[in-house]
């Protein structure tokens, strides 16, 4: 059976169903198309093996880094469905530990926190953002419902030791600006008159030049 690729969605994970050999021939096909994903903005991937019948060292490479590219806070890469013969391949390879292997998919997918809820927020994301909204789990998800989706369920969470960084960034990058009333523009304008070296933003908004 030549290699395939299956795509499928289940609320904000991404499952992804290799079938058929992965060798040496069609690996850099498939680290081509997991490289297309990441670069979409996936943030989270289910690999099930439980179609793939072999797998060489090169198709192991390409989950090792999928596996890197997904090691963080609120990035995430499962692999489920190995068979006994891809079991032996994985621990003779001394990367089983690596991984996070579930025994199925629905293993894979029943505690995953992206995988729950996400319909939700999807449908939520689209009505601020005035797009249409995805209807069934397999329905590709635009980017900004994805992105916005993605960001509330940092939020509500808590991912990455009690803080969203992705949030906190956003707070970060926030400035508050006074409220300028008619009297500290008047204000502003003596104390100019009297310092002319004084910047007239400095004053006005109390901070030192």
């Amino acid at each position: 059976m030549a290699f395939e690729l299956v795509k499928d969605r289940h609320g904000g994970v991404l499952v992804l169903r290799p079938q058929g050999r992965l060798d040496n021939d069609n690996a850099a096909e498939f680290e081509l198309a997991a490289q297309e994903l990441l670069n979409a903005g996936e943030r989270h991937i289910v690999v099930d093996l439980a179609q793939l019948n072999y797998t060489s060292n090169a198709g192991l490479r390409v989950l090792g880094k999928m596996n890197k590219a997904l090691k963080g806070p609120t990035t995430s890469l499962r692999v489920c469905g190995l068979s006994p013969t891809l079991r032996q391949v994985f621990d003779a390879a001394g990367i089983a530990m690596v991984f996070d292997i579930r025994p199925d998919l629905e293993a894979a997918l029943a505690d995953h926190p992206a995988a729950r809820g996400a319909g939700e927020l999807g449908r939520e994301a689209a009505r601020l953002l005035g797009l249409p909204a995805p209807v069934a789990n397999n329905e590709p998800i635009p980017e900004p419902i994805r992105n916005l989706a993605a960001l509330a369920a940092e939020l509500m969470a808590g991912q990455g030791g009690g803080s969203a960084p992705r949030a906190k960034k956003m707070v970060d990058a926030t400035q508050l600006v006074p409220r300028v009333r008619p009297a500290d523009v008047q204000r502003a304008l003596a104390e100019q008159a009297a310092a002319p070296k004084a910047g007239f933003w400095q004053r006005l908004f109390g901070k030192k030049s």
